[in-house]
C-alpha cells in the first residue's frame, strides 16, 4: 500500500511539472477595469454601457471581457500593435472605439505601463454596422482612458 501511494505522489509530482512546463513563464496579463458610458460592440457581440473587466494577455493577443456583474467571458483576438504616438495616453491605459454614426465598436487595447496596445479586428458585426453609417472610412477613433 505504501509503495502504491509513494508511486501515485510521483506521478502526480510529475504532471504537475509537465502542467507548469506548459505555461509559458513570461505570460503576462493585466486586468482593467473600465466605466464605459455608451453601448459598444466587441466581436460579435453587443454590450450596454457599464462597468467592464478586461483581462488582457498580450503574449497571446487575446482579451478576454466581462461585464462586473457576470461571469459570461467574450474572448477576443487582437492583432497588430498600436502606433507608438498613442503610448502617451498609455500612462493609465486605455480603450479605443471605432464610431459609426451613435454606434461604438472596440478598436484597440492598451494596457497601463505597456510597451504596446493591440487593436481589435473588425468583426463581421462591425463591418455591418459600419456599411450601415456611412463605410469603414466614415468610423472616428475615440480614446476612452482606463482610470
Amino acid at each position: 500500500m505504501k509503495t502504491l501511494l509513494s508511486k501515485m505522489t510521483v506521478v502526480i509530482a510529475i504532471s504537475l511539472v509537465v502542467l507548469s512546463a506548459a505555461i509559458p513563464a513570461n505570460a503576462q496579463t493585466t486586468n482593467m477595469r473600465v466605466q464605459i458610458p455608451f453601448a459598444f460592440l466587441a466581436g460579435e457581440k453587443a454590450y450596454p454601457a457599464g462597468d467592464y473587466i478586461f483581462t488582457l494577455n498580450g503574449d497571446y493577443r487575446l482579451v478576454d471581457l466581462r461585464s462586473a456583474k457576470e461571469s459570461a467571458v467574450e474572448r477576443i483576438s487582437l492583432t497588430g500593435g498600436l502606433l507608438p504616438e498613442r503610448a502617451a495616453a498609455a500612462q493609465h491605459g486605455f480603450l479605443l472605439f471605432k464610431r459609426y454614426g451613435g454606434e461604438y465598436a472596440l478598436n484597440g487595447v492598451w494596457a497601463a505601463g505597456a510597451p504596446r496596445g493591440y487593436t481589435v479586428k473588425p468583426s463581421k458585426a462591425e463591418i455591418e454596422m459600419a456599411k450601415a453609417n456611412g463605410g469603414a472610412a466614415a468610423g472616428e477613433t475615440e480614446i476612452h482612458s482606463v482610470r
